[in-house]
């Protein structure tokens, strides 16, 4: 219900009120970033928040990956599609990503598949989704689609699942000037997630998610990566008795299916990351090799060729509109 404002508020356009429910306590970690991210000790008392928020979600394994939602019955339950930021975009651009609400999965192949589906759905759908790379694009799709096996550990593939905050990251993260975290905001991308793709953050080394460029930034990401799975590892023994949830995103970094589960999750990344990270897990020449691209493109789907041509229209009636909007 609206609340009344007190005499001379001008600074809302309707004279409405609000009802605040909750304080973020701390200041946003972005906010301090750039004074402290090389400060060892800074880092090790976020890591060890962040690690101590991980391992109080993990006490409780869920038996599909989903979101939980509230029922007719005001009981919550796990019978929501599991929504993460990426996809809720997608669809906001009018993409349809094949995924009604209410499907959870109960094996880690059919959710990557629909994941991938997601952005096939995008070269299809978005009216700029193919450049003159498409050939590129395609190609890296319908291997990702090929190698999911190669990322999948079997004693996984059907659990266990966790709740997982998926969009925890510097602007989400509040701390107090010692970098312990006080509040985590955002939790709607929240749902469960197969345990291999909890993944350490990438974001620690300031680069985004595809901005691993070379050899020496992967191994400046590696090192502070170090830091993160020691505190894991002691956080995991205090708290576990025994350590398995690090062992696990250690396994992940060295299989290379850090990479893969980034390249199937985040599509504006998709490509960079298949490109620099996955494809030279299989053979070093092929990112730079053209004949990959122009034979592999081919397998992404039936009329792959006609798909890229009509993009490629497309793209070009996107750009007319957009001038004609800014003229």
């Amino acid at each position: 219900m609206p609340l009344g404002l007190p005499d001379g508020s001008t600074n809302l356009v309707e004279r409405r009120g609000f009802l605040l429910i909750s304080e973020a306590r701390g200041k946003r970690l972005a906010l301090s970033w750039p004074d402290h991210c090389h400060d060892r000790a800074y880092r090790e008392r976020l890591f060890r928040g962040l690690a101590r928020i991980s391992l109080s979600l993990n006490t409780t394994p869920f038996p599909r990956i989903g979101s939980l939602s509230f029922r007719p019955d005001e009981s919550v339950a796990l019978c929501n599609r599991p929504l993460n930021l990426y996809l809720q975009m997608l669809e906001n651009e009018g993409i349809p990503s094949g995924v009604p609400r209410h499907r959870t999965y109960g094996e880690v192949e059919s959710y990557l598949s629909d994941l991938l589906s997601l952005q096939d759905s995008k070269k299809r759908n978005q009216p700029n989704a193919i450049h003159t790379h498409g050939r590129m694009q395609l190609a890296a799709l319908a291997a990702l689609r090929a190698a999911t096996h190669h990322f999948i550990r079997q004693e996984f593939r059907a659990g266990p699942f966790f709740f997982t905050l998926t969009d925890l990251y510097q602007q989400n993260i509040f701390v107090d000037d010692d970098w312990n975290i006080q509040t985590v905001i955002d939790l709607e991308w929240a749902h469960t997630t197969p345990v291999e793709m909890q993944l350490p953050p990438y974001w620690v080394t300031s680069r985004s998610v595809d901005g691993f460029n070379d050899a020496d930034a992967v191994a400046e990401y590696e090192a502070v990566l170090e830091e993160y799975l020691a505190v894991y590892e002691a956080e995991e023994q205090r708290r576990n008795g025994s350590v398995v949830q690090a062992a696990v995103k250690r396994h992940v970094w060295q299989r290379g299916s850090f990479w893969y589960f980034h390249a199937v999750s985040v599509p504006k990344g998709m490509y960079n990351l298949f490109n620099r990270h996955v494809q030279p897990l299989f053979n070093k020449e092929h990112p730079r090799n053209k004949i990959f691209d122009d034979v592999f493109y081919w397998y992404w789907g039936f009329g792959a060729q006609d798909l890229i041509d009509k993009k490629l229209r497309d793209k070009q009636d996107y750009i007319a509109r957009v001038r004609e909007a800014f003229q």
